[in-house]
C-alpha cells in the first residue's frame, strides 16, 4: 500500500491524480482531459470538507493518518481512470490542466483534515493509514466520495470500511 499510495502522492504532486477504481487500467498519459467536464471545478469554491481518517489495528488499537497527505480531486471520470491507472502502476504525465484541479492538505495529530475554497460538486478525499509490525508495513489508503455544496461544509470520516488498497 505504501508503493502505491507513495506512486498517488508523488503523482498528485508531479502530475494531479486521484480516484476510484472503477475502469479498467490504462496508463494515465493515454487518458483525454476533458476541460468542459471539469469548468466546474475550476476557481476558487465557497465549499469545504473536514473530517478524520483512522484504521482500526486487530487488537482493536486505532491509527490515524497523522502527518500524511489528504489528497482531493474532482469525482469526475477522468479522475477516476488516472487513479485506476496509479494503482495498476501505468501512471503517466497528467495534463496539467488537471493538475490544477488537485488539492492538498494534511492530517494532524488527531487524524484531523480540513480543506476549504472547494467548489460545489462531487469530490473524492484520500489518505493512508500505516504503521509498522517489524519490519512489515500495516494499514493502507483510504477513499471517499464526498459531495460539497457551495457554501457548506461537507464533514467526512475515512475508516476501515473506505479501505481501497494496501
Amino acid at each position: 500500500m505504501f508503493k502505491i499510495f507513495s506512486t498517488i502522492s508523488l503523482a498528485l504532486t508531479l502530475s494531479g491524480c486521484v480516484a476510484v477504481p472503477t475502469y479498467s487500467p490504462v496508463a494515465a498519459s493515454l487518458i483525454p482531459f476533458d476541460e468542459a467536464a471539469h469548468q466546474s471545478y475550476e476557481g476558487v469554491g465557497t465549499g469545504s470538507i473536514t473530517g478524520q481518517a483512522f484504521l482500526r489495528q486487530k487488537g482493536g488499537g486505532v491509527v490515524t493518518c497523522a502527518g500524511s497527505p489528504v489528497i482531493i480531486v474532482p469525482g469526475t471520470a477522468y479522475f477516476r481512470r488516472v487513479m485506476e491507472a496509479a494503482r495498476s502502476g501505468a501512471i503517466g504525465q497528467i495534463d496539467p490542466a488537471a493538475r490544477a484541479l488537485a488539492k492538498q492538505t494534511m492530517c494532524d495529530a488527531q487524524g484531523n483534515f480540513t480543506a476549504t475554497g472547494l467548489r460545489g460538486g462531487d469530490w473524492l478525499v484520500t489518505t493512508s493509514v500505516q504503521w509498522s509490525v517489524g519490519y512489515a508495513q500495516q494499514g493502507g489508503g483510504l477513499l471517499k466520495d464526498v459531495m460539497v455544496e457551495d457554501g457548506k461544509q461537507a464533514a467526512v470520516l475515512l475508516t476501515d470500511a473506505d479501505f481501497y488498497a494496501r
